[in-house]
């Protein structure tokens, strides 16, 4: 059984949320050009544009991507 919940997809990224979480939403993204720093808290990620538009929309139309409350809030309150 899956533990994603998906907020947005494409054939190159998946934005999601993991069951029961709400202090994270996941990003996988795939054909993108990304560098990571020595810093292992930092990675640079070039996003194409059809992508990132898809995704911001898909998130404005979340429940969650327009209700600040929901943030770090488990399920169970």
């Amino acid at each position: 059984m899956s533990t994603k919940m998906t907020i947005e997809y494409g054939d190159d990224f998946h934005l999601y949320e993991e069951c029961f979480e709400r202090d994270n939403v996941w990003l996988e993204l795939e054909n993108v050009q990304a560098s990571v720093s020595t810093n292992p808290n930092f990675v640079k990620i070039g996003i194409p544009i059809k992508i990132w538009r898809k995704i911001i929309k898909g998130w404005s139309e979340n429940p969650w991507g327009g209700d600040e409350s929901l943030d770090n809030r488990s399920y169970d309150e």
